[in-house]
């Protein structure tokens, strides 16, 4: 026979069903007192953090339609289910109210919100105003003496541009500071990809000449430097000056080469192309970009489908986060979107008012402007299935390490494995790193760096000793450990790490659940593969246990099973190992340009230059 509940459980319960019934009441007496105005609505939930940020033309009418419509997808009702509060702001229009939507989106980032990542700056070429001019790529259109030409979709691209100039027109591309200081002319120059300006090796006028044909050809006037330079070849050729004609024939071979593999190219037309896909998990919006009639690149971006969203609604989100949040990103003379965008008139408006030009989004393009939707639409459906297709790899690869090492997840351990590095020049600028991957692969928002505070210079096991436990003293007791420790190093770096957890939990009372705690140590050959891979055989006894001794006796050497997990680990240790470098190369670098007078009281900028 069943045991009746106790009396204590049903009172809580019905207090439960009460208080539930309760904010339901609150929520729709709110929504009923909203305006039949344009403004932006928040949705929060208990704690207070933001869940999802709109607009609407009717405040009223769109967010009643999220409590009021039985046919909800299952992801819309768990947004509501988790809705505790609703705020609003009134806007005078709805172009105002699309506008702070972006802003307030860029400020919090709600978790529900189609996401761009807002921190990509474009690349840009750029051309010094300097006697010999400098021709490089640089990050973000800011104010610079000289003239800039872009923003082009990738780094690839300009890296690929940059080539084709260098070998066309021979234009220096060196530091300004390496070329002060020449004094004879460098590989470069040997190889036939610099005119050796820095030397006296070419004309001022000569060299005049090359940067007026690279600023043309990056202005788009292609045709017009070929008819230009064939000019120029038969005038040579009259002249007698062979060696100048078979330098501009030259140049005009690598140009019409470049032209060549322009198959999509109309002559005309600055455009940029989004196409949206989606299925149950996933979002792609493809962007390809059209200069002068080329396609000069374009890109994918994915995000979890968050909420069961049109197609055009996730376009509008992302063309306006694209525009507004980019790195003074200047929209081109046409949009075209592949959906039916839910405010496209506002969208119109808002680009021409924040980024003063008119720029039109057209909806169902005709044409070879058709052949460009059509074009985007296919690579977003081949990236989508590509992603998937990787998503699904990756999460038998996360699932095959999970079952080698821990099968059964323990309570109080989150699906997510850390790794930790150092690295630093001779003891210098010493850097440890933390990386965090889940099943879905790398979680960038959890990286840490840790400038190394106590540990002598050099000294890795004590600054792996100091990255631990800043890492893990501040968890309580509540918060969720990781399933795996990966430390970078042999078997006294794991050994400082288990140390570490030791501590915490004998002398600052810290629970830690018996997770796996992994070491990586490089074979002889240092290549991927011939690992020495030990571990921790059970951290509870590891802590348990009193003397070194005991303590080496709870290490044991493992070998993984073939397959895909130790390629994980590969990826997880190579990454710690890049984040470790990248900040100790920061560090170091701005130590190197600082100066040592600057740390003494009472000497200034005058001062320091004079000494």
């Amino acid at each position: 026979m069943a045991e009746k509940p106790e009396q204590g459980s049903r009172d809580t319960s019905v207090q439960l069903r009460r208080a539930r019934v309760i904010d339901v009441e609150l929520r729709l007496s709110k929504v009923k007192a909203l305006p039949k105005l344009p403004g932006v609505y928040r949705m929060l939930d208990q704690d207070g953090q933001l869940l999802y940020i709109g607009k609407a033309k009717n405040l009223k009418a769109r967010v009643s339609s999220y409590f009021l419509k039985t046919d909800q997808s299952s992801k819309t009702r768990h947004l509501v289910a988790r809705i505790a509060d609703i705020d609003t702001t009134v806007t005078g229009s709805e172009t105002e109210a699309l506008l702070l939507e972006q802003t307030l989106i860029k400020r919090h980032r709600p978790v529900y919100n189609i996401l761009l990542r807002d921190d990509k700056s474009y690349p840009y070429i750029y051309i010094s105003q300097h006697a010999y001019p400098r021709i490089t790529s640089v990050r973000g259109k800011r104010s610079r003496q000289g003239q800039t030409f872009g923003p082009f979709p990738s780094g690839s691209a300009v890296r690929m541009s940059l080539s084709v100039l260098q070998k066309a027109f021979r234009v220096r591309q060196c530091e300004d500071s390496f070329f002060r200081n020449r004094s004879r002319p460098c590989l470069e120059y040997q190889i036939q990809r610099c005119t050796g300006p820095c030397v006296g090796l070419v004309s001022t006028q000569a060299y005049t000449q090359a940067v007026q044909d690279t600023v043309q050809f990056l202005k788009g006037e292609a045709t017009q430097l070929m008819h230009d330079l064939t000019a120029r070849m038969e005038q040579a050729a009259v002249e007698q000056d062979y060696e100048q004609a078979a330098l501009v024939r030259d140049q005009i071979k690598i140009l019409r080469q470049v032209q060549e593999v322009q198959h999509a190219d109309t002559g005309q037309g600055e455009v940029d192309v989004f196409a949206v896909v989606q299925d149950e998990e996933f979002v792609c919006v493809q962007t390809v970009h059209v200069r002068k009639g080329r396609i000069v690149g374009g890109d994918s971006w994915f995000q979890k489908a968050q909420l069961e969203l049109t197609d055009g609604e996730v376009l509008e989100s992302y063309i306006a986060q694209y525009y507004l949040q980019g790195q003074n990103m200047t929209p081109p003379d046409e949009i075209i979107a592949g959906a039916e965008l839910p405010s496209r008139a506002a969208l119109t408006d808002l680009l021409q008012e924040s980024l003063g030009r008119i720029t039109p989004v057209l909806i169902r393009p005709q044409g070879h402007k058709a052949a460009w939707l059509l074009m985007a639409k296919q690579n977003a459906s081949q990236a989508l299935v590509s992603h998937r297709a990787h998503q699904v790899q990756r999460s038998a690869s996360y699932q095959q390490l999970r079952q080698w090492l821990m099968p059964d997840l323990v309570d109080g351990c989150a699906e997510q494995m850390e790794c930790f590095d150092i690295s630093h020049t001779q003891g210098e600028a010493t850097k440890g790193s933390c990386v965090v991957f889940g099943e879905d692969g790398p979680n960038k928002s959890l990286y840490r760096q840790y400038n190394i505070q106590t540990a002598k210079a050099g000294d890795d096991y004590q600054a792996m000793k100091e990255v631990i436990t800043r890492r893990y003293q501040r968890l309580v007791d509540d918060a969720l450990w990781p399933w795996l420790i990966v430390i970078d190093g042999g078997k006294n770096q794991l050994m400082q790490a288990a140390r570490v957890l030791k501590t915490l939990e004998s002398e600052r009372q810290v629970s830690i659940p018996e997770l796996c705690l992994l070491g990586l140590a490089k074979g002889v050959t240092r290549k991927a593969g011939f690992e020495r891979i030990y571990r921790i055989e059970s951290l509870r006894r590891f802590i348990r246990v009193v003397g070194e001794f005991n303590e080496l006796a709870c290490l044991e050497e493992i070998r993984p099973p073939e397959g895909t997990s130790l390629r994980l680990l590969h990826r997880l240790r190579d990454e710690s190992y890049r984040f470790a470098v990248h900040g100790h190369r920061q560090a170091r670098d701005k130590a190197r340009v600082k100066s040592g007078l600057e740390s003494i009281p009472g000497v200034g900028a005058k001062r320091r230059s004079a000494l």
